[in-house]
């Protein structure tokens, strides 16, 4: 329980230190769909969550949510963060 919210408080503190988007909710419902088909997805009435990472999942953007950061990635690779893209224009 402690490492997780050490985790998620240091996900928090990147994002808002380092001004990161959330992704949008097209690639959220992408990764929230993947995650339900994996082995490790655990669900119940009161929650969803990885059984590894042990985050909670959602299909919605919402800076409390794993999904919706472009900086995370699933710990066995199902799906990787997003890497920003190259303004060609400033090159």
């Amino acid at each position: 329980m402690v490492r997780r919210s050490l985790k998620f408080i240091s996900v928090i503190f990147s994002h808002y230190w380092n001004r990161k988007q959330l992704t949008d909710e097209v690639i959220v419902d992408m990764r929230f769909q993947t995650c339900q088909g994996c082995e490790h997805f655990r669900s119940n009435i009161v929650r969803k969550s990885c059984n590894l990472c042990k985050c909670t999942l959602s299909n919605k953007v919402h800076v409390l949510n794993k999904l919706s950061h472009d900086s995370e990635s699933c710990p066995i690779n199902k799906w990787s963060a997003m890497t920003p893209m190259k303004d060609n224009n400033n090159a």
